[in-house]
């Protein structure tokens, strides 16, 4: 699922800077898609090991397993949010990479 993700913030790329191609390099368009791959392949850990952290210490709490009921829809949630498909995080990241890619690249986003 990262590799589609990876693949929509690429094709948004191709169509944002398909107009702009006369100023902009070939290595410097690999350039960013690497950015892109790694900034998503970084989220997308973070994200899975978060969720894997969280439910894990929350569902060991004391108070939890009063009853086993709610330990079981705390980790019922925790399956559901790690099986959430990565395109519904796409907005997200697409806005991450746009500020990094103008920190990192203020003359060609500007341009």
């Amino acid at each position: 699922m990262i590799f589609q993700t990876s693949y929509v913030h690429i094709c948004f790329l191709k169509n944002t800077f398909t107009g702009l191609y006369f100023n902009i390099n070939y290595f410097i368009y690999i350039k960013l898609v690497v950015v892109i791959g790694a900034v998503d392949m970084c989220i997308y850990v973070f994200n899975r090991l978060f969720l894997y952290f969280f439910i894990k210490n929350f569902c060991k709490k004391k108070w939890i397993d009063i009853r086993g009921s709610v330990k079981s829809f705390f980790i019922k949630i925790g399956h559901k949010l790690l099986s959430v498909d990565m395109h519904s995080q796409a907005s997200l990241l697409y806005t991450i990479n746009l500020q990094i890619f103008q920190q990192l690249f203020p003359v060609i986003i500007e341009a």
